[in-house]
């Protein structure tokens, strides 16, 4: 059955629908999704005022980022993104990797770093 809005546009479109075998978030999924995420790049540049400061929020309001109450306009995750050098679905998506990518992450960093240790190997990457 297709539905239309007031407007007459087809709601059953394709445009902003999750992909097939996921389910799309709701906002207040996103919403803590994206404050843990933020709370965990917040606690690798030191305090939450040096963060607001830098790029120019209310320490209130950056607390509802935070809190998962509140999520910021385009322009401010614009700069949240510029500040912690970051992608916006590093912050809006879960970070958590599925077993196979940790094991392979992990392999290739082993792997990495024992290249750096004279007579070192590790045989998986």
């Amino acid at each position: 059955m297709i539905r239309t809005g007031r407007s007459g546009i087809d709601a059953s479109s394709d445009k902003g629908m999750a992909p097939v075998g996921r389910r799309a978030a709701s906002p207040s999924e996103i919403r803590n999704i994206f404050s843990q995420n933020l709370r965990i790049l917040c606690k690798s540049r030191g305090s939450v005022s040096e963060v607001c400061r830098a790029i120019g929020v209310n320490r209130t309001q950056f607390s509802r980022y935070l809190a998962g109450d509140a999520f910021p306009r385009p322009d401010l995750l614009l700069r949240l993104c510029d500040y912690f050098e970051v992608d916006a679905n590093i912050l809006i998506r879960p970070v958590a990797l599925p077993e196979e990518a940790s094991q392979d992450i992990l392999a290739s960093t082993l792997s990495q770093y024992a290249k750096l240790l004279p007579g070192t190997e590790y045989p998986y990457g």
